[in-house]
C-alpha cells in the first residue's frame, strides 16, 4: 500500500474512474468520470493498471504530491510541467516517484485544460453507485465527495516493486 500526502492540491484535482458513474440520470445523477478519457485509459495501461483503475483528474493546475513509498506513476492528457523532486519528467510514460519523492504538477500550458495522474494499482476509493468517480455537486464518489485539499491523504493499492528504478513483480 502507497500513502500519498497532497501538499498542494491544484486548482481542481480530483479522483475518477473510468467508465465513470453511468446510467443514473432517472434519479437526477449525470454521468461522472474522467472529461478525456482516452488520455485517462491509456496512462492506466501505460503503468500496467486496469483502464478504469482510480486514478487523478487535474483541472488547469496539477497538485503536488509526496509518495511514501517508490511508486510507478503516469501523467497524460494536457500538456504541464511534470517534476519529481524537481527534476522534470516526461508525460506519457511510466516513471519512478522514489520513496519519499514528490511528483509535482505545474499549470496546464494546453492544449486542453485536464491533465491526468495514474498510480500502479489506482487510487483507493470507495464506489458509490458502481463509480469511484467524484461528483462535486452531489458531494459523492472519490475522495469525501469532493476536490482534493491541501493535507488530504490518499492510498494506492501498489504495482510492480521497485528496485534500481526497475519493475519487478510484487510477491503474494
Amino acid at each position: 500500500m502507497t500513502h500519498i500526502e497532497v501538499l498542494r492540491s491544484g486548482m481542481l484535482t480530483t479522483v475518477q474512474d473510468w467508465p465513470g458513474r453511468t446510467g443514473f440520470w432517472h434519479v437526477g445523477v449525470p454521468p461522472s468520470g474522467p472529461m478525456d478519457d482516452l488520455s485517462f485509459r491509456i496512462g492506466n495501461q501505460v503503468i500496467g493498471n486496469p483502464e478504469g483503475a482510480a486514478g487523478l483528474e487535474c483541472t488547469k493546475a496539477g497538485p503536488s504530491l509526496r509518495f511514501s513509498t517508490a511508486t510507478w506513476v503516469c501523467v497524460t492528457g494536457a500538456a504541464a510541467p511534470v517534476t519529481i523532486d524537481g527534476n522534470p519528467a516526461p508525460q506519457w510514460r511510466s516513471v519512478c516517484v522514489p520513496a519519499g519523492g514528490v511528483l509535482d504538477i505545474g499549470m496546464v500550458t494546453g492544449p486542453g485544460m485536464r491533465c491526468y495522474v495514474l498510480v500502479a494499482g489506482g487510487i483507493c476509493a470507495s464506489e458509490y453507485l458502481g463509480s469511484a468517480a467524484t461528483f462535486t455537486l452531489g458531494a459523492f464518489g472519490g475522495h469525501q465527495g469532493r476536490s482534493l485539499r491541501d493535507g488530504d491523504e490518499l492510498s494506492a493499492a501498489g504495482g510492480p516493486e521497485v528496485t534500481n528504478g526497475e519493475r519487478h513483480p510484487r510477491s503474494q
